[in-house]
């Protein structure tokens, strides 16, 4: 991965971080109920148990499935960025050397393409451009 591509990343990163803080205090809560308050004279009864165990799981549950998403998200956001970025043309003039670039996707701006001129022969010597792509 290329290091211009950590700064786009580093929101998704922070959120799956926060996300893996919020699972760990969880798993902290069910340490608490499981040990320490068995140690103060908590019995066991469903009554609690069976909503305190599907509250705990579905949490869970909800924290990985986003972590996940986000996770997706933040890949195929830089992996899509990667991919606009890294296309363009470039025209070199035979006779003087002089060389411009062209984007290969030209971005529309209120749903029309901006006004571009397409060199076809260098602007110094008139001579036909060689395409190197």
């Amino acid at each position: 991965m290329k290091s211009k591509w950590l700064w786009p990343l580093a929101p998704f990163l922070l959120a799956d971080t926060l996300l893996a803080s919020a699972a760990l205090i969880f798993l902290q809560l069910d340490l608490i109920v499981n040990k320490t308050l068995y140690e103060y004279g908590l019995t066991f009864n469903t009554n609690w148990a069976q909503p305190y165990w599907t509250t705990i799981r579905l949490g869970l549950g909800v924290l990985g499935i986003t972590m996940i998403i986000i996770a997706s998200i933040g890949y195929l956001s830089i992996r899509h960025t990667g991919e606009q970025t890294d296309k363009a043309k470039v025209y070199i003039c035979k006779s003087c050397g002089e060389s411009w670039c062209k984007p290969d996707k030209i971005p529309k701006v209120n749903g029309k393409l901006p006004m571009l001129n397409v060199l076809k022969s260098c602007a110094s010597c008139n001579e036909k451009l060689l395409d190197i792509t």
